[in-house]
């Protein structure tokens, strides 16, 4: 688990025994020196799989908790919880067991609001850090920064909707740098570390119009909110964001993913192909 992978130590090996030949003054040099390249790539390897292993488990959760509500919003789109009238209410607990109580259908909307946050909360503690996302292995590296870049893509860019009347249909982005303050809004700093807002501060957040951060995160209600069940370009926005975060689940766990993800984002897929919508890469 701590060794350099087996291309680069022949290479330095190889190296070393040549500057070893030279003898003299010169060889010593050429031996520190590739030896410093050694000790510095073992090190930078080390470090990476470090910050990998300190972020995985947080981001996977982060990750997995926003798939599974894009899964339940897939299957009930245009999903009656995702109403702009529900954080105009005032109740402060559940009156009925049922799925139409106004203080439940208020919370899964906050909630979904909160995971969207959070997860992007995440990245942008990532981002902060010296080496982002760096699990030790270049190319998995490669393919988890795709992962979020794809990601991104399905919240903010406007040349998605590649279909011949885009002009008809209705579409809300949060754009790139957005995105960014949407993040920053979410991080708190706790000791050396730096920890994504918990569910009761953002609830006040969303309350307090004063409050910091407020004006970003409560923006991610135009994105969710009133969906349309005809030409509204956000459910295929929710299907593209629900496999982006399954194919980044499975290259952080090295997992299958569970069924419910699973036949979630297989039903993405087909609502995707229902909608005949072709991907712009």
């Amino acid at each position: 688990m701590t060794e350099l992978d087996t291309t680069s130590v022949i290479g330095l090996s190889a190296l070393l025994a040549v500057a070893a030949a030279a003898g003299g003054f010169f060889g010593d040099i050429a031996k520190t020196y590739l030896s410093s390249v050694v000790v510095g790539r073992w090190t930078e390897k080390q470090e990476s799989k470090r910050i990998f292993e300190k972020y995985k488990n947080p981001l996977t959760l982060s990750a997995s908790e926003l798939a599974n509500r894009f899964v339940e919003i897939n299957k009930t789109y245009p999903t009656t919880f995702l109403s702009r009238k529900n954080l105009s209410s005032q109740m402060r607990r559940v009156a009925a067991n049922s799925n139409s109580d106004e203080y439940y259908q208020k919370y899964k909307l906050v909630s979904t609001m909160y995971r969207f946050c959070a997860f992007l909360g995440w990245l942008e503690i990532y981002r902060r850090d010296t080496v982002f996302l760096a699990s030790g292995d270049s190319g998995k590296d490669q393919k988890i920064n795709v992962c979020i870049s794809r990601f991104r893509s399905a919240i903010s860019d406007g040349h998605l909707n590649s279909f011949e009347n885009w002009k008809d249909w209705i579409d809300h982005l949060v754009f790139r740098e957005e995105l960014r303050a949407v993040g920053e809004s979410m991080v708190r700093s706790a000791s050396s570390s730096y920890q994504v807002m918990g569910y009761a501060d953002f609830e006040k957040v969303l309350e307090d119009p004063k409050s910091d951060g407020h004006r970003w995160l409560s923006s991610t209600i135009h994105f969710f909110a009133d969906a349309k069940t005809q030409k509204d370009f956000r459910r295929v926005r929710f299907c593209l964001m629900l496999v982006r975060l399954c194919d980044l689940l499975e290259l952080l766990t090295e997992r299958p993913l569970s069924d419910w993800l699973s036949e979630g984002k297989i039903t993405a897929q087909k609502t995707l192909e229902e909608l005949e919508y072709v991907e712009v890469q």
